[in-house]
C-alpha cells in the first residue's frame, strides 16, 4: 500500500514524533521503577528500625514465588510466614542459635519479632566482648537491643566446636543459623570447605531430634546445589557433600533476602557483597518418610560389566531373570534395589552391549552405569562403595559372571543429581 500511495511528509513526521514520545514515556517509567526499588533497598539498610517484613524475609528466607513488589504491603510478613511454615516446618520452633553474627545486626533485626512469638534467641560471635565492641561501631547498641528483648548474647563462641559451650538438653536448639560463613582473610575453597564441614559436624549434635534444622546462607553458586557440571561442582564449597558426611540431608535451597547490615567483612567493620542470588541451605537429620527433592540428592556412580551368556544359554541356575531382562537394564536395577538400604534410590540411566571384538574377550559384555541416590539417607562415598560391592557379589554369585578386570573399582566421588544428564551425555560420546 505504501508503494502505491506513499504517505505524505507530514504523516511521516507525526508518526516519528509519536514513536519518540512512546520511547520517552517508557524510559521515564523504567527510571521511576528503578528509583522505587533503590529507595526500598536503601530503607532496609543502615541503622534505621526494620520494617515489619524483616523477620519473615531474613529469618524464614521466603520462596521467590512471593513477589518482592509486595514487600511494603502490611500483609507481606504474614503471607511469607504462612508460606514458610506450610513448605518447611511441621511445628513451631522454640529456640534459635545464631552463629558468627558479625556485628550482631542480624540478631538485633529479629530480636523483637522472636520475643513476640515466644522464640528464645541465642546470638553468638567469635570475638571476646572487648574486641567486638572495639571492632564494630554498633556492637554495644546491638548487644543492648538483643538483651532488652530477653534474649542471650554470648561472646567467644567457636561455631566449629560448640561442645565447648553447650551441653545436655539445654544445649539443643530447634534451629541453628550461620549466615555467610567465610574463613577470616583471603582464602580459597579448601579452607572455606573445611569451615563449613566443621560447622555442620559440630552443629549436627546440637539440633533437636524432632525436626531440628541447620540453616546456612551462602552466596550465589557457593553451595554447589545448582551445579550443572563437574567443573562448577568442583569450584563450589560442596555443601551437600559435607552435610551428608555429617549425617545430614539437604532438604531445601531457597532464595535468601538479607534485610540487615552486612557489616563484617573478614573480621572488620566493613560491608560485603553476597551477589545477586544468595541462597539458604536447610539441612536436617534423616526423618522417616521424608524425602528430599531429586535435584538436591547426592549420588555416587560406577560401571557394572557383566559377561553375557552365549546364544541359547540362560543365566545362572536360580536366577529369576532372562538375558533380555539384563540387556534392557530391568534386572540390574531390581538387583541393585535389593542390596541397598531403604532411603537409597537406584537408577541405571545408561547401558551398552559390547561385542567380543570390542571388549577383546570371548563373549559379549553388557555395561551398565549404576547410580545410587540419597533420597532420605545421607549418601557418602564409603556407603556407595559398600552398595557397589554388594551388587557385584549378588550378580556374580546368583545371576551372571562379571568381567573380572572391571570389578572391584571404587565408586565415584559424590555429585549432585542435577548434572547426571551431562555425565550420561559424556559417556555416550565416541571414545578414541
Amino acid at each position: 500500500l505504501e508503494l502505491i500511495n506513499p504517505p505524505s511528509t507530514s504523516v511521516i513526521k507525526c508518526v516519528a514524533r509519536m514513536f519518540v514520545l512512546k520511547q520517552l514515556i517508557f524510559s521515564l517509567a523504567s527510571f521511576s521503577v528503578s528509583v522505587g526499588i533503590f529507595g526500598a533497598l536503601a530503607f532496609t539498610s543502615g541503622n534505621s528500625p526494620r520494617p515489619d517484613y524483616a523477620y519473615s524475609s531474613a529469618l524464614f528466607t521466603t520462596s521467590s514465588k512471593l513477589s518482592t513488589d509486595n514487600r511494603h504491603d502490611g500483609s507481606f510478613a504474614q503471607k511469607a510466614e504462612n508460606q514458610y511454615w506450610q513448605n518447611h516446618c511441621k511445628r513451631q520452633i522454640e529456640s534459635l542459635l545464631v552463629c558468627g553474627d558479625g556485628d550482631l545486626s542480624y540478631s538485633a533485626s529479629i530480636a523483637k519479632d522472636l520475643a513476640d512469638r515466644g522464640i528464645q534467641l541465642t546470638a553468638t560471635v567469635l570475638e571476646d566482648q572487648d574486641t567486638h565492641h572495639a571492632t564494630y561501631r554498633n556492637s554495644k547498641a546491638h548487644t543492648s537491643s538483643i538483651r532488652s528483648q530477653g534474649h542471650t548474647v554470648t561472646f567467644r563462641i567457636d561455631a566449629t566446636d560448640l561442645s565447648k559451650h553447650f551441653s545436655g538438653e539445654n544445649g539443643r536448639f530447634d534451629r541453628i543459623q550461620f549466615n555467610f560463613p567465610h574463613w577470616r582473610g583471603k582464602a580459597n575453597n579448601r579452607y572455606n570447605r573445611q569451615l563449613l564441614d566443621q560447622f555442620l559436624c559440630s552443629s549436627a549434635e546440637y539440633i533437636s531430634d524432632d525436626g531440628g534444622e541447620i540453616h546456612v546462607a551462602l552466596c550465589e553458586d557457593q553451595g554447589g546445589a545448582s551445579a550443572d557440571s563437574k567443573k562448577s561442582w568442583r569450584e563450589s564449597w560442596m555443601a551437600p557433600q559435607y552435610g551428608n558426611s555429617n549425617g545430614l540431608i539437604l532438604m531445601s535451597v531457597t532464595p535468601y533476602i538479607p534485610l540487615y547490615d552486612l557489616s563484617s567483612h573478614r573480621g572488620v567493620d566493613r560491608a560485603f557483597s553476597v551477589g545477586k542470588k544468595p541462597e539458604n541451605y536447610v539441612f536436617s537429620k534423616p526423618m522417616q518418610g521424608i524425602k528430599t527433592a531429586k535435584n538436591l540428592q547426592l549420588c555416587c556412580r560406577h560401571e557394572l560389566h557383566v559377561r553375557l551368556p552365549k546364544a541359547g544359554q540362560d543365566l545362572k541356575p536360580g536366577s529369576k531373570y532372562c538375558v533380555n531382562d539384563v540387556i534392557r537394564g530391568f534386572a540390574i536395577e531390581r538387583i541393585a534395589e535389593s542390596v541397598v538400604d531403604p532411603g537409597i534410590r537406584v537408577e541405571v540411566p545408561m547401558r551398552r552391549v559390547l561385542t567380543a571384538d570390542e571388549c577383546e574377550c570371548d563373549e559379549s559384555v553388557a555395561v551398565f552405569l549404576v547410580v545410587y541416590c540419597g533420597e532420605s539417607v545421607p549418601l557418602t562415598r564409603d556407603l556407595g562403595d559398600k552398595y557397589r560391592e554388594a551388587l557385584e557379589n549378588e550378580v556374580d554369585q546368583n545371576h551372571l559372571s562379571l568381567r573380572s578386570n572391571r570389578a572391584g573399582r571404587l565408586v565415584s566421588r559424590p555429585f549432585m543429581h542435577s548434572f547426571l544428564d551431562g555425565l550420561v551425555y559424556h559417556y555416550l560420546q565416541p571414545k578414541d
